[in-house]
């Protein structure tokens, strides 16, 4: 059927009614145009790059965006702009490869050392047989494509984290769909925008950014002294902030207090057969976010301690990707996680078989070791179900001190 303009006009501005069936409630019903326009604007609201990410890559990431926001009349879009969005990530991982390397790329070519110059990175394409020499001394084929240019931003350090790993494959295998599609497929907003806000996330890590609150790659978090309380026999408790602590009435004159240095997203409290307890354990890493115990006593003891000032100060901001943790396995039994501190603070250190494992959180490196050690990890560095790391394997408790004290910078 033959279209006149007016006629493509009247339907490029008329919504798309399956758009309009998304909303911050989820999915049903329908939003007013005006509304589902302000909600998927929204939703991409994080997906915004650093300022110093170069003009190019900014631009074409500006057009996914556009794409997006304009799903709203056409559904499809959705899925071209997750499907292009893939696409600029490979062109941004191709620009930060060519402006890492300031003073020439590092090659070996027929044995021989030299500098690569490349004015653009179709040369690096057609370099050949050449090898790029990493700052280690290794020796890696030149990377050319999406899978091998994220390969090679983790081993310069640019992309950080294991749990992100995951998201590494899953976008490398998307991008191929992306460029060379076969089946017809449609995306929906939901996942359009959280792909949108994955790619900005990666892209702005290349470039040195961390994202506030992100998935892949959050920024280290902020730290505050928090009182944590538990009733008699475990069978409550509370989490208060210092200032809080007056709030409690004559009924928690038996609890037990402890002030904790956490983030305020961590959770303080556990159950563990039927009772409340703290959810740090001393000597242990036991918490999903880097935690300190500063203080444990009664209410009076507290009140005195911060009247005095004794947790003043005590904010920090701590990373907390990429952690060393140690557990030990001995008799078929799996130790909680200790960080090198915790395990050079013990003045006898358990004997038994260890594992140096770098991971996210300790619950990633203990799930790791119970589940896939050793046939699922089958000897690699880098686990291929969990993308936990694993700095060694070791036999002696000699071994892993030695490893724990050059960790802390010990000679």
């Amino acid at each position: 059927m033959e279209l006149h303009p007016s006629s493509i006009l009247q339907e490029l501005q008329r919504p798309d009614d399956r758009a309009l069936a998304f909303s911050p409630y989820g999915l049903g019903g329908r939003l007013a145009p005006e509304d589902a326009a302000s909600f998927q604007t929204a939703s991409i609201d994080p997906a915004t790059l650093a300022q110093d990410v170069p003009d190019d890559v900014r631009n074409n990431f500006e057009r996914a965006r556009k794409l997006h926001c304009y799903g709203l009349l056409d559904y499809e879009f959705f899925t071209a702009a997750f499907d292009y969005a893939l696409l600029v990530l490979e062109g941004a991982l191709r620009v930060r490869f060519l402006t890492y390397y300031s003073d020439g790329i590092p090659v070996l070519k027929a044995g021989v050392k030299e500098l690569l110059r490349p004015a653009s990175f179709d040369e690096v394409r057609g370099a050949g047989r050449a090898k790029l020499l990493g700052p280690d001394g290794g020796i890696h084929p030149l990377p050319v494509g999406a899978g091998a240019l994220t390969d090679w931003a983790r081993r310069e350090g640019l992309l950080i984290g294991t749990r992100s790993r995951i998201v590494d494959r899953v976008l490398s295998e998307l991008r191929n769909h992306a460029a060379h599609p076969v089946a017809h497929t449609i995306i929906g907003p939901p996942d359009c925008a959280r792909t949108l806000c994955d790619v900005a996330e990666t892209i702005n890590r290349l470039w040195g950014h961390d994202t506030p609150g992100g998935r892949l790659f959050p920024a280290p978090v902020r730290r505050y002294p928090t009182v944590a309380a538990l009733a008699p026999e475990g069978r409550g408790g509370k989490v208060l902030r210092l200032e809080q602590l007056a709030e409690l009435g004559n009924e928690a004159q038996g609890w037990d207090f402890a002030v904790f240095l956490a983030a305020d997203t961590e959770r303080l409290l556990d159950v563990r057969r039927g009772r409340v307890t703290f959810a740090h354990e001393p000597g242990f890493q036991t918490t999903l976010l880097p935690c300190e115990q500063l203080w444990t006593g009664s209410r009076q003891e507290l009140i005195a301690q911060i009247d005095g000032g004794a947790f003043a100060g005590r904010e920090d901001t701590v990373a907390h990707l990429d952690r060393l943790f140690f557990i030990r396995i001995d008799a078929g039994s799996i130790d909680l996680a200790r960080s090198a501190a915790d395990l050079l603070a013990l003045r006898e250190p358990p004997k038994g078989a260890w594992y140096a494992l770098t991971a996210d959180t300790p619950v990633d490196a203990w799930v790791h070791v119970r589940d896939h050690e050793p046939d699922a990890a089958a000897g690699h560095d880098v686990c291929p179900e969990c993308c936990v790391v694993v700095r060694a394997r070791l036999q002696s408790t000699a071994q892993t001190l030695a490893l724990a004290n050059a960790s802390q910078g010990a000679p």
